[in-house]
């Protein structure tokens, strides 16, 4: 079918709205599963409505060969290239971005749900569904867009639940398992044209061990220390598991063992991780196949077998991403296997998988995060040359045609830039001539540096204290010292400062310094909790208050 364009405000598509776009020369709707979902249509200014076609404008589209059709908001139009633009749009669900949440607790998946909705500071148009009933505690501190809270980073919905996202229009469905297995076998020779095999033994243990730890520092182990995974194996690589979270007072070795074998099952960390890469015929688009259609048909979420005995692949695989040709209706390209990260992931679990490592460093987990991205196999490689042959820049695309593609690296004399928009930009991120470098997140084991300047205020999140400086700061006697360093909060009734005289800090009532004399000061009072070992003196003038004799 051909996409209908709509006014931005749309709600009920139940007609043909501003007018069917007939002219529309190609529309090819992506979808990943937990991930982007976008149109990409292609359209004449010569064609009908062309000059109706507008940002924030809505296309409705088929999104593959059984669900109804869908809207997709444009966000973008590149300017006329041989008469032709390229359109690009979102799923509706995208408005999602700037619909802010007040901050809420839940206990569990059906009422985190719940209050997305309830709890909009903003008109809320979606309504949400999901067949899962999970318990857990989630919590929102700060108002957030219900669409961050969706997945993708910590305390998040997918963070905190798990699931996978379908979205339908107004109606945002978390199934703990989308799709099924239709047993549709895809066989070299049959349909399946091409195989690319990657089998990654990189997150693969033989084993974990399980452990608990309190802040008193009492541990709990095993007595045989190690839970083994199911299988054979030449090898032996056991990888430490962090359990101190699940549990306020120490665990029994039968809780231990029991969360070490769930966590082994859940995660499968004997298994290799394969991603099966195919090309194939979907045989329900050929005339020879058309009374068995149903039998062939495969939508993202479904379970397929992949066979080609001449390298061994024998394995059940998931469709993860599929591209549909909504004019032709028919599927473009499906992708199965497990999807790697990529720079277009707007809901992702990446989350989850990094708390399945407790004991990697932040740095640890950039860098796995880096092997991840760069590592993955994706991109098409185009070179843009001048009149003699000579190359101008290089450019790494998402698609094969420079027009159609979005995520961009780009490679020249001036620099390297990534753009989400295109090869037009912005480039939002750059590394460039002049010395420049622009970026959201800046890793780094150890950083040195003369002198670093920081324009404007900083801020440390958690349950620390927010905003701060970096050069100055007001110390307890209301003096600045323009040597420090320290964090603060708005009316400095608590700052962290360390300057070349000392370190204090401050929190309401309470104060605590010590000059680099070696010498200590405490306004507070002192609560002892434990043992108390003191090498001198102790001079007491006023209470000091403990659990335990001194």
């Amino acid at each position: 079918m051909k996409p209908i364009l709509y006014d931005e405000s749309e709600k009920s598509f139940d007609s043909n709205g501003i007018g069917i776009l007939s002219d529309a020369m190609k529309c090819i709707v992506t979808e990943e599963q937990n991930g982007p979902f976008e149109l990409m249509m292609t359209y004449p200014i010569s064609g009908i409505h062309y000059g109706d076609i507008a940002q924030r404008r809505i296309l409705l589209a088929k999104p593959d060969p059984v669900r109804k059709t869908q809207p997709f908001r444009i966000y973008r139009i590149t300017r006329p290239i041989n008469g032709i633009v390229t359109v690009y749009a979102r799923h509706i669900a995208y408005d999602l971005m700037g619909v802010l949440v007040n901050p809420f607790k839940a206990t569990g998946v059906q009422l985190a749900l719940q209050a997305l909705k309830s709890n909009a500071i903003t008109p809320c148009p979606f309504s949400f569904f999901t067949d899962k009933s999970t318990t857990a505690n989630m919590s929102v501190r700060v108002p957030k867009s219900i669409w961050s809270m969706l997945g993708g980073s910590e305390g998040s919905v997918l963070d905190v639940y798990r699931g996978e996202w379908e979205f339908d229009r107004f109606l945002v469905r978390l199934w703990n398992h989308r799709g099924t297995d239709r047993g549709v076998t895809i066989r070299y020779g049959k349909n399946l044209t091409s195989l690319e095999q990657d089998e990654n033994c990189a997150n693969c243990y033989t084993g974990v061990c399980p452990y608990w730890t309190s802040y008193e520092g009492d541990t709990a182990m095993l007595p045989d220390r190690i839970v083994k995974a199911p299988g054979t194996y030449t090898y032996e690589r056991v990888m430490p598991l962090d359990l101190s979270q699940e549990w306020d007072k120490k665990p029994t070795e039968e809780q231990l063992r029991t969360r070490a074998e769930r966590y082994i099952k859940d995660n499968d960390i004997g298994v290799p991780k394969v991603s099966l890469k195919v090309e194939f015929v979907p045989l329900d688009q050929t005339d020879e196949y058309k009374g068995l259609a149903l039998l062939e048909r495969v939508l993202i979420g479904d379970t397929v077998a992949v066979s080609f005995d001449k390298i061994g692949v024998d394995a059940k695989a998931r469709v993860v991403k599929i591209q549909y040709d909504s004019i032709l209706e028919r599927y473009v390209r499906l992708y199965l296997g497990s999807v790697k990260a990529n720079i277009t992931d707007t809901i992702v679990h990446q989350q989850h998988q990094i708390e399945k490592a407790p004991t990697m460093t932040d740095i640890e987990k950039a860098q796995a995060a880096a092997t991840a991205w760069l590592t993955n196999g994706k991109g098409y490689k185009v070179e843009r040359r001048d009149d003699n042959g000579n190359t101008i820049d290089t450019l790494y695309l998402d698609t094969p045609d420079i027009n159609t593609a979005v995520n961009v690296l780009r490679i020249g004399q001036s620099g390297i830039g990534f753009s989400h928009s295109g090869v037009n930009g912005p480039y939002v991120y750059a590394f460039t001539l002049d010395g420049h470098f622009n970026a959201d997140v800046i890793d780094t084991g150890t950083l040195k540096a003369a002198l670093i300047k920081l324009l404007g205020a900083f801020e440390v999140y958690g349950d620390g204290v927010k905003g701060g400086h970096i050069g100055y700061m007001a110390g307890s006697t209301g003096e600045q010292d323009t040597h420090g360093i320290g964090v603060s909060n708005a009316n400095s009734d608590c700052y962290v400062v360390a300057t070349d005289a000392g370190v204090a800090v401050k929190a309401g009532d309470y104060n605590f310094h010590i000059t680099k004399k070696g010498t200590g000061k405490f306004t507070c009072n002192v609560l002892v909790d434990g043992d108390l070992t003191v090498n001198g003196t102790i001079r007491a003038w006023d209470i000091i208050k403990t659990t335990k004799e001194v």
